[in-house]
């Protein structure tokens, strides 16, 4: 199990999509956001593949990844940010991420 540093990735607007728009839009762009997650992580970079070990931990409108080490960490949270960034042109609703980084992107298991 990966062990050494977290990303941390959160989907932006939650609150206010509940407030305006209700339960099943929030339910709705939580699937989209977990879809997201799980196909970036598929088509990772095979250089942050550190022995293939990372850990995907999606809850609600976060996902937690447990990661080998700081670059792998630094890496696939950079790759899912920038796969968010770049996909807001191909849709009306883009998803809206907050990536941690530097010294609140990463917290050192040791």
């Amino acid at each position: 199990m990966a062990n050494k540093a977290i990303v941390y990735i959160d989907l932006l607007g939650v609150g206010k999509m509940w407030r305006q728009a209700g339960m099943s839009s929030v339910r709705a762009r939580i699937a989209e956001f977990n879809d997201f997650v799980k196909e970036q992580c598929s088509c990772l970079p095979s250089a942050l593949h550190r022995r293939g070990e990372y850990t995907v931990i999606l809850v609600g409108d976060g996902v937690s990844i447990m990661c080998r080490d700081f670059d792998q960490a630094i890496g696939i949270g950079c790759h899912l940010f920038v796969a968010a960034f770049y996909g807001g042109f191909r849709t009306d609703h883009p998803l809206c991420v907050r990536f941690f980084s530097g010294a609140t992107l990463l917290l050192c298991l040791q």
